[in-house]
């Protein structure tokens, strides 16, 4: 296939074929060399050669005229497999389209896409219209080229990793910086600042609308007509820039002034808008210093924010998340970011919400919270921890976090969505309670639908719904939450790059779960560390549950009501079995035959008290009850 298509097509960015080997059940394909290698290997922090702003817009340039002549013949070409490992340079660094291994032609020029159900390509430059859809369009190439435009722009991978079990897509990293205007931040800081802002703004916008719905995307040709502006501006740019006349050194020096008043405007900004939290405690600099013993033990490196753990002067211990800017030119957008989690964790408070204790916006910017002393569930089901969490351990668990949630949706007037819930976000304490943190990107609505730009979270635990229309709801959260139980009975992480996997493509969760059940065989599912000890049925009805939760249609999820009481008479039937084990005994010692077993609950939130037994011919004060211990 890719040797027939590469015969047929000739054009200056594409890599051209010599010729071809088919003999003795080999093959092969003999074609032009290009010794500057892939642009990947260029946009890699390893790299010891960066390529300049210039170089990356023409690089840009002829990646789009390459791709112009593929969907301008008749029929149309599609690449489906367009990512810097298959853009190649030559020794002028003229870049070249490669590896036509997936690419599909249109049997006439006049149909709008060709149907598949083999859907391929690389995880993060596939676009989501050829999955929901199974339609292969010219606009899924014009996603692919966004995205590697934005590798350009900002020298980062199409999929960023920030701890070992988390992933976001580059798209959505660049949200919040678009949002705020903030350049800058996004370009690649090995540029030194050697562009021209205005052009990299106009990059980004090509970039983003690359990346719209499918409908919303303009055709190749409408971009490099785009590109093409961009490239005559920063010539102009840095022709002037190479000028080093007088007049030039005075606008120069005009910037830098002005440079120096914005970043003077904005730490005015910071000390002329306190903080309106009501009763939380305002620690000093001083005394945050003081309280964690000048930063001594790290307990989370989370990038620009580090969380140390604090010792209060009544002995309490607390966590202190501190934000430390990565740049001048960063240091308003975090301000922002702190403020926001402050003010959102000051108004609420839950046994199952992460409380908070207090603040500080002196020259250090901190967050003082509740200690929790069993760290983070996902570090549970990884193997950090060698203590291995049962079943009914992780069952409470999941009802806490669900009590939490339900604390968000009803407890104040508006209802709130986390926006980033994940088993990482869930703290546990000295008793294994399970409590929601990391309210970064929670949004408190006053609608029930209400519509976000950018919709941010944690690749694997992102609602799909949301992530393709940008539109929050009650059930928004129930996704995530629906990925957290599956990860409380298999132990699996939300998402799992496996190199021997075709395209090394993340398998989801979601995704291995469903293959299973389909076989019936629910002990393939649990968590092997359990070693068996668990109740079958408890565990198929939390599978079926999870799975409800994170169907990809909002409407067919469940409400979460219904959840948490299906998830309590899971515990309760967990507990219930292992109650038998014990009642056998009893059984054999006592002529009377054990009716049944009643589960002995508490009014007012429904948690399990205790257990009561039965027996044949006895009235209600003839039954033995055993109570459990309060958590």
């Amino acid at each position: 296939m890719q040797a027939k298509l590469l015969t047929d097509v000739h054009q200056q960015n594409l890599v051209s074929v010599e010729g071809y080997c088919d003999e003795d059940g080999k093959e092969a394909l003999i074609l032009e060399y290009m010794s500057n290698g892939t642009l990947k290997q260029h946009l890699s922090e390893k790299s010891e050669r960066v390529l300049i702003w210039i170089q990356r817009l023409h690089i840009a340039l002829d990646v789009a005229r390459g791709l112009e002549y593929l969907h301008g013949r008749k029929p149309p070409i599609v690449h489906r497999d367009l990512k810097p490992d298959n853009i190649l340079l030559n020794k002028n660094m003229e870049a070249k389209i490669a590896d036509f291994g997936l690419s599909r032609a249109f049997a006439t020029e006049s149909i709008s896409h060709i149907s598949t159900e083999h859907l391929a390509g690389t995880a993060g430059y596939k676009d989501h219209d050829s999955y929901n859809t199974g339609h292969i369009r010219k606009g899924n190439d014009v996603y692919s080229f966004g995205i590697i435009l934005l590798e350009l722009v900002t020298g980062k991978p199409a999929i960023i990793t920030r701890d070992k079990d988390e992933w976001i897509p580059l798209k959505k990293w660049i949200d919040p910086f678009v949002k705020k205007g903030d350049i800058r931040k996004i370009v690649d800081p090995r540029l030194n600042g050697e562009f021209n802002i205005g052009v990299a703004r106009k990059v980004i916008k090509i970039a983003v609308s690359c990346v719209k719905r499918i409908n919303e995307r303009p055709d190749i040709s409408q971009i490099l007509t785009k590109l093409e502006k961009c490239l005559d501006i920063e010539v102009g740019f840095s022709r002037a820039l190479d000028d080093t006349s007088r007049p030039n050194i005075l606008v120069r020096l005009y910037r830098n002034i002005r440079q120096r008043q914005k970043e003077a405007t904005m730490k005015s900004m910071e000390e002329q808008q306190p903080l309106n939290l009501g009763n939380m405690r305002i620690f000093t600099s001083t005394e945050v210093a003081t309280i964690t013993s000048n930063f001594k033990e790290v307990i989370h490196d989370g990038g620009f924010q580090k969380v140390y753990l604090g010792i209060l002067n009544d002995g309490a211990p607390v966590a202190v998340k501190i934000w430390s800017p990565s740049s001048s030119s960063s240091s308003n957008r975090e301000f922002y970011e702190f403020r926001t989690e402050v003010e959102k964790l000051s108004l609420l408070r839950h046994r199952n919400v992460v409380s908070a204790v207090g603040y500080c916006v002196g020259n250090i910017k901190a967050l003082i919270y509740e200690f929790m002393a069993n760290g983070d569930l996902r570090q549970h089901l990884s193997g950090k921890y060698e203590r291995i969490l049962c079943w009914n351990e992780r069952l409470q668990i999941a009802i806490d976090i669900a009590h939490g949630l339900e604390y968000l949706q009803t407890g104040s007037k508006t209802f709130v969505v986390h926006g980033d819930l994940k088993s990482s976000a869930i703290l546990l304490n000295e008793k294994m309670q399970g409590k929601i943190a990391g309210f970064e990107l929670a949004q408190f609505l006053h609608e029930e639908f209400e519509e976000i730009i950018g919709a941010c979270g944690t690749s694997g635990y992102l609602d799909p719904v949301y992530f393709q229309t940008g539109k929050l709801n009650k059930k928004t959260d129930l996704y995530s939450f629906g990925i957290i139980l599956l990860e409380l009975l298999t132990g699996w992480p939300a998402l799992e790059f496996n190199s021997s996997l075709e395209y090394n493509s993340p398998l989801h969760i979601a995704v291995r779960v469903a293959s299973i059940m389909e076989t019936g065989d629910i002990k393939r599912l649990v968590d092997p560390r359990l070693q068996g000890k668990f109740n079958t049925n408890t565990a198929s009805k939390v599978a079926k549950l999870a799975m409800s939760c994170a169907s990809r249609s909002a409407d067919q999820r469940p409400d979460l009501s219904h959840v948490l009481v299906e998830l309590k008479e899971c515990l309760a039937l967990e507990m219930h079995s292992q109650q038998t084990e014990g009642i056998q005994i009893i059984m054999e010692e006592s002529d009377q035959q054990i009716q049944g077993i009643q589960i002995v609950k508490e009014e007012s939130d429904q948690q399990i008290q205790g257990i009561q037994i039965v027996k044949e011919g006895s009235q209600d004060s003839d039954s033995d009850e055993f109570y459990l211990s309060p958590r």
